[in-house]
């Protein structure tokens, strides 16, 4: 049975003190002592080591993972909730998302993110919802977003996606009945469409196993490691803004705590939005677009509702039919009860468009694009007229990376009906990833003139929620941008 010790002497002290250091980065100074001293002895006190002394050679032998597991997880306890620092998250909603978006909407359609020091998962699973709320058809884009931190009981959490109320201090008001189910014992339960899209993994930054491939820790759009370099002594902090500037792409994005040591300048740029600083990596062969484009910035942002003080209950959507109840299912997230609601509505009537359709749409929601493809040409079949299903088996052969396909199949959509922004906002976007400038002009310009007229607040059919006002300013911003 251990000793019942209170505090750990000088000696024992400095010995966890650089052991911890040089094992995980984090530093315990002088006036860190006593949280220093809670953990370890608490950890001591769960291990069945007899001696201080004991426990300390253990660690060092690394004879038991477990046992040091234990230790990081009593010393990394870390607080943190939905949409925390409201300033950053609007930041990343309205400029630096919506710009990488805008890059890749008409190249690759590829985005990666890496959240370092991710704790129990809300500050990934919010810049999911994020990518959720401004990507129409997300499914068809290869996107990562990458979850780690050395704590594995807080990634276990994470990766559970339930949470309290208290974790929903700050969320959009919209989020808590899009994405959540109020379980009967209080629980906050994340959609599977949410926490699907998140990967977590064990990850130490002080480690040098990243950049690297294998863990997916390269080729990155951008880095969000906030509230962690506040523990590393200023060494360790250089070696880890290194490996992350090796990390990201030209011109990738670092945002970091606002009390986070700044990245060098030798090798990040900073910028200032409205008081919220994020840092983009400098290269020879990367321009600086932000500068010198003269376009309106793209500011692609959630409704301005004001921001929910607390969580309210989740009011399930009213039974109207099985159709609209497989509508709302998919809304919220849960594409698998939708099919499985949809798949009675479609017993009872096999030729129903609608359902059709919205079971496309379904299959597109789990990944099975050839699925989608199917159900989308039974709905042509019946009905060749059907703008929507031209439009939804477009992207599901952008999906496919079949791009020749989806052109053929948006001019059918504005071949049966001129006036379809979307359709022709998507062979704008088609065209320009092809090089083909001319087409890609004459696209842009359809939209910018269909424009006139409309509402800037309205939302633009079949896309996913944005707005006449964004939509205008990519076009035009693609416009301008032309040689």
């Amino acid at each position: 049975m251990a000793t019942k010790l209170h505090k750990l002497n000088d000696i024992d002290y400095a010995r966890f003190r650089d052991f911890i250091a040089a094992q995980t980065g984090l530093h315990f100074s002088e006036k860190k002592r006593g949280a220093l001293e809670r953990g370890v002895l608490e950890a001591l006190s769960k291990s069945g080591h007899v001696s201080i002394k004991a426990y300390f050679q253990a660690l060092m032998q690394a004879s038991d993972q477990g046992e040091m597991d234990r230790l990081v997880t009593l010393l990394t306890v870390g607080e943190t909730y939905f949409y925390r620092d409201e300033g950053q998250f609007r930041l990343l909603q309205n400029d630096v998302l919506p710009k990488l978006i805008s890059e890749r909407m008409t190249t690759t359609k590829r985005l990666r993110i890496w959240s370092a020091g991710c704790a129990s998962g809300e500050e990934p699973y919010s810049v999911a919802i994020i990518l959720r709320e401004l990507i129409p058809y997300l499914d068809t884009w290869e996107t990562l977003i990458l979850a780690t931190d050395i704590n594995r009981r807080s990634l276990e959490k994470a990766a559970e996606g339930k949470y309290s109320q208290w974790s929903f201090r700050t969320v959009p008001d919209t989020w808590l009945d899009k994405y959540f189910f109020l379980s009967p014992n209080n629980k906050f339960h994340l959609s599977d469409m949410i926490k699907n899209s998140v990967t977590f993994r064990h990850l130490n930054l002080k480690s040098n196993v990243y950049p690297s491939f294998v863990n997916n820790t390269s080729g990155l759009d951008l880095i969000i490691c906030r509230n962690v370099a506040i523990y590393f002594e200023q060494e360790t902090t250089g070696e880890i803004m290194n490996r992350f500037y090796n990390c990201l792409v030209d011109g990738g994005y670092l945002l970091m705590g606002a009390s986070d040591p700044i990245p060098p300048a030798d090798k990040f740029w900073t910028r200032n939005h409205s008081g919220a600083f994020i840092y983009q990596k400098k290269s020879q062969n990367f321009e600086i677009r932000q500068e010198t484009r003269k376009s309106k910035p793209i500011k692609i942002q959630f409704s301005q509702n004001t921001v929910a003080d607390k969580a309210k209950p989740i009011k399930p959507p009213a039974p109207v039919d099985l159709l609209a109840e497989s509508q709302a299912l998919l809304e919220m997230g849960q594409p698998v009860l939708a099919a499985d609601k949809l798949a009675a509505k479609l017993q009872a009537d096999p030729l129903s468009l609608p359902g059709l359709l919205l079971m496309a749409k379904i299959e597109v929601a789990c990944g099975r694009l050839h699925e989608a493809g199917k159900w989308a040409e039974r709905v042509i079949k019946a009905d060749k007229l059907n703008v929507q299903a031209y439009y939804l088996l477009s992207a599901i052969h952008q999906g496919l990376g079949n791009d020749e396909k989806a052109i053929e199949a948006l001019r059918k959509t504005i071949y049966l009906d001129k006036r379809f922004i979307a359709g022709h906002f998507s062979l704008g976007c088609l065209y320009k990833k092809q090089k083909r400038p001319a087409m890609a002009e004459k696209a842009f310009k359809n939209v910018v003139r269909l424009m006139v007229g409309r509402r800037k607040d309205e939302i633009v059919p079949e896309t996913n929620g944005i707005t006449y006002d964004k939509l205008l300013q990519v076009a035009e911003k693609n416009l301008e941008e032309k040689e």
